[in-house]
């Protein structure tokens, strides 16, 4: 969504914050005048002058204190709601990507911009529009006035504008560019602390904090550097303008002394002092603020706009058309190829995945099983080759159906700081049926019925106050509440000890989805139930039938140190 259409939503609480800007206008409109009659007084002071113009002073006065309360009152709303919807939206951004478009970063990059970029924005944007409005109502209002008193001059002073703004117009590329160069090292910044402080047990059990002390305070530096290049070009436009504008009122005010001379009146020429001190003066500011609006706008387009990163990378897929998924029979793999980094991983792979059987897919450390089983998820799209489920084209799913029908079971569960029956339904609205049988397959039945508040316990962050097996059963209990058709399980029990991890690995195979799975263990007597093992080996792929399949009892494919690498 556009900022304009943003606005626009909103406009109630805009015209406020317009209304606000008008009033603070009409009130600097008031001080001019009230400064103006007072100045004027002094021309040819009577009794009868004061008495008739003391009403417009004492008017003027409450006008402007009137002003005062209401100016900082009526924009509240309206920044309320633009900072609500763009956190909104910022946060939809980012949640709502593909795999593929979300891994582009990292999470401390998605972090920083919830945090600085939003700060960034909310800082110069409010800010830099009201200044911009209050200027524009304040100078058509005067501009009107002066037409009044002196054509010709104001005609002049209105070509002078003019001239300034295309002046400004000549710092524009340089603040946005700046602008987002802080931006970018906000980012970066956020992403190097993160990293430090997610090794930090490294770092002190290696004695090695000084040299990451300085690493970040060198990264401070350089942060700072950038914040200081952008505030020393804004200050320069600022100075310029500033010294522009008291060469212009200085010929305003000898302009006004000759007019004088030549017997105009003294309140007229106060006014017309005063209309260029308002006019030419924000001068100083205004223009500057014209760009950082600009800038913040771009900060605004960079949290919001969805085709950033199809814009950036060319290469990741479109997505597919259908919108309704269903695994009848088999999968279908067709010469698929997949390359990264320009690395071939699999080359002119082909074999069939049979509903309803186990499949356990094997292979050393490096081979290409991760990604195999990344292509097979519809997390990665970038191939060669095609995958028909069914008769369909994968590529032509979409993602959310496709994952709709399909269940996960990772090494790693994440869990929420939530209740066990939320973690395990995903906030999703399921029959009490349905989360009592999802719950007795997984083997937590006993688990949640010892607990006081049974499936409405709390758990700690990230599931802290679980066993490993405890997670991993609320991780197969997703999948089966979901009514997977097909379930994907990477490295499902290698993080476990033997006898919790074969438990784990039977829970699994017992399951009635097609099971595509990862493990580098060999567990007697279950390893076996599975149909098929497929088998990666130097860049292709071979499908032996489990009973055919010469398991190593001594895990000779143990590849738990690469357990942290993308594309295995």
């Amino acid at each position: 969504m556009k900022l304009i259409t943003l606005v626009k939503k909103n406009k109630s609480s805009f015209f406020f914050f317009v209304l606000g800007s008008f009033i603070t206008s009409i009130s600097q409109l008031a001080i001019s005048i009230i400064f103006a009659i007072a100045i004027g007084m002094m021309q040819n002071p009577s009794i009868e002058m004061i008495k008739s113009r003391a009403w417009f002073v004492i008017a003027g006065a409450l006008i402007v204190g009137l002003s005062n309360f209401i100016e900082h009152r009526f924009p509240i709303s309206f920044k309320r709601s633009i900072n609500l919807e763009l956190k909104a939206k910022a946060f939809a951004k980012i949640i709502n990507k593909s795999f593929e478009q979300f891994n582009l970063k990292s999470k401390e990059n998605y972090i920083s911009n919830l945090i600085n970029d939003i700060q960034l924005f909310q800082e110069d944007f409010f800010n830099s529009l009201q200044v911009i409005m209050q200027f524009i109502f304040q100078t058509v209002l005067l501009m009107i006035i002066l037409f009044f008193i002196d054509v010709k001059f104001a005609f002049i002073l209105f070509g002078i504008e003019i001239i300034l703004f295309f002046v400004s117009k000549l710092f524009k590329t340089s603040t946005e560019k700046l602008k987002q160069t802080v931006s970018e090292s906000n980012e970066n910044f956020s992403i190097e602390v993160s990293n430090t402080l997610n090794g930090a047990e490294i770092i002190k059990l290696n004695s090695v904090e000084q040299i990451f002390l300085d690493k970040t305070s060198t990264s401070i530096n350089a942060v700072e550097a950038t914040k200081r290049k952008y505030n020393l070009l804004l200050g320069f436009q600022k100075n310029f303008f500033k010294l522009l504008s008291i060469f212009l009122n200085l010929i305003v005010f000898i302009y006004c002394m000759i007019k004088l001379f030549n017997g105009a009146d003294l309140t007229l020429m106060v006014i017309i002092i005063q209309s260029a001190m308002f006019i030419i003066t924000p001068s100083e500011f205004i223009f500057s603020s014209i760009n950082t609006y600009k800038a913040s706008k771009k900060i605004y387009e960079k949290l919001t706009d969805e085709n950033e990163d199809k814009n950036k990378d060319n290469t990741l897929p479109k997505q597919g058309i259908k919108t309704k998924f269903d695994f009848n029979n088999k999968i279908k793999v067709q010469n698929l190829t997949f390359s990264y980094e320009n690395k071939i991983v699999l080359d002119n792979v082909s074999f069939d995945i049979i509903k309803g059987k186990k499949y356990l897919i094997r292979g050393v450390s490096g081979a290409g099983k991760t990604t195999l089983l990344n292509i097979l998820s519809k997390t990665i799209e970038n191939y060669t080759g095609d995958i028909f489920i069914d008769e369909t084209n994968m590529k032509e799913i979409q993602t959310a159906a496709f994952n709709e029908k399909i269940g996960f079971i990772f090494q790693n569960v994440f869990l929420f700081e939530d209740t066990i029956k939320n973690n395990i339904e995903l906030y999703r609205n399921y029959s009490e049926k349905e989360f009592n049988e999802a719950v007795k397959i997984a083997g937590l039945y006993n688990f949640i019925s010892e607990k006081e508040k049974g499936a409405e316990t709390m758990l700690a962050e990230n599931g802290k106050d679980l066993s490993g097996g405890q997670r991993q059963r609320i991780s197969i209990a997703r999948a089966i509440i979901k009514n997977s058709q097909i379930l994907f399980a990477d490295e499902a029990s290698s993080s476990l000890e033997a006898e919790l991890g074969a438990q784990i690995e039977k829970a699994i195979l017992d399951l009635d989805s097609t099971l595509i799975a990862i493990s580098h263990r060999y567990y007697e007597g279950i390893s076996e139930k599975y149909d098929f093992v497929i088998e990666v080996k130097n860049k292709t792929v071979e499908v032996f039938p489990a009973s055919e399949y010469a398991f190593n009892k001594e895990d000779l494919y143990d590849d738990s140190s690469n357990k942290g690498e993308k594309h295995d």
